[in-house]
């Protein structure tokens, strides 16, 4: 199914640049500028980032010291909980809030790379990034720790991009990333076991994993137009304890050549996926031919939300933003900032949070 029999066989040029020609701006920008193929590991300097690191059984947590300015800093990803927020990004950046954005504590996770994607409940958050690094909180980010455990040594030798965490209603982890790489831990990180997806040898980057609670159903979003998804009222993990279907996903592909970075669920139970040049598609009901919905825009679509007032809101380069109060059959564009936008998310009281290259900001201009 891939263009290369073993993408590890091409030169590091040679793949760095056909990520860099597939890719989005945001995930260019991070994973070219930060080394997205560099294997030269992490970077435990702690005390030259300033950062308080007391031992709680035998492990590093670590919490905030230094202040970091959320406007200077790019960030590329975001969640929220009640009034609480947390925002991940380059260079190990982790942002705060417990007061509805009114003040931020920030702190650097030792590791010099680029945290890429982050999941949030109220008793676990995850973030996870570049150079295979996953980290972990307990407290709704107030400490966190680096998960350094022999299967993700085991699993990513080669320390690839981890693109994008999520944690289902059990607690447990899924972890896409680069490569194919497709992980799961059902005990909160302790340990993982690693699943093929699609095909034997797949090796393409997996840049999604959206849980359709709506249809109890999973959807898997990667490069190249690669999209999988399960049948409704399906548990994921049981998938792969049929002998039949040894696979996580099955093989699917879009006539569409470009990458999914990401998908929702409208609340009328819609499904989402969007990407590269202004791409987006929309299917009606689980399993369903996908139907493409025109934007006329260039722009690459990087992250979505659902609005309380049921709205469906995509984000992404140049600051855009392409609305739908049609259940997604019809988006209008407007601009809610001057560079691309990775990440937002609403708190309770309606104001919505953006997070992308120009740090962290309030989005204006959204009543309907």
């Amino acid at each position: 199914m891939g263009k290369f029999p073993n993408r590890r066989l091409a030169s590091t040029r040679h793949a760095l640049n056909h990520h860099l020609k597939t890719s989005s701006p945001a995930h260019a920008l991070a994973m070219g500028r930060r080394g997205f193929l560099s294997r030269t590991g992490w970077a435990f300097a702690i005390a030259s980032y300033g950062l308080h690191a007391p031992s709680v059984a035998g492990a590093a947590v670590f919490a905030a010291s230094r202040p970091i300015s959320i406007q200077k800093a790019a960030f590329f990803d975001m969640a929220c909980l009640d009034d609480r927020l947390i925002a991940v990004g380059e260079r190990g950046v982790i942002a705060r809030s417990i007061d509805a954005g009114k003040s931020w504590q920030t702190l650097r996770l030792p590791i010099g790379r680029t945290l890429t994607n982050l999941a949030m409940t109220p008793g676990l958050s995850v973030a996870v990034g570049h150079g295979g690094v996953v980290a972990r909180s307990r407290d709704q980010g107030e400490t966190w720790q680096l998960l350094d455990s022999p299967d993700l040594q085991r699993l990513n030798m080669q320390q690839d991009a981890w693109l994008s965490v999520r944690i289902d209603s059990r607690q447990r982890l899924f972890l896409t990333g680069a490569f194919g790489k497709f992980l799961v831990s059902e005990d909160q990180g302790q340990t993982f076991k690693r699943f093929e997806v699609f095909e034997e040898g797949f090796d393409w980057h997996l840049y999604g994993l959206l849980e359709d609670r709506f249809h109890k159903a999973w959807v898997l979003m990667g490069e190249s137009g690669h999209l999988g998804e399960t049948p409704s009222s399906t548990d994921l993990l049981s998938l792969v304890k049929q002998p039949e279907a040894p696979l996580v996903f099955p093989a699917s592909r879009m006539d569409y050549e470009g990458s999914f970075f990401g998908g929702l669920v409208t609340p009328m139970g819609s499904r989402i996926v969007y990407g590269m040049r202004g791409r987006i598609f929309r299917q009606s009901l689980p399993l369903a031919e996908w139907q493409e919905v025109s934007v006329n825009e260039p722009y690459s679509w990087m992250a979505s939300l659902v609005l309380k007032d049921g709205r469906v809101l995509l984000l992404g380069e140049q600051g855009r933003a392409a609305i739908s109060d049609d259940d997604g059959r019809r988006f209008t564009v407007k601009r809610l900032a001057t560079s691309t936008i990775a990440a937002a998310c609403q708190l309770n009281s309606g104001e919505v949070w953006l997070a992308g290259l120009d740090g962290l900001q309030i989005a204006q201009g959204l009543m309907p």
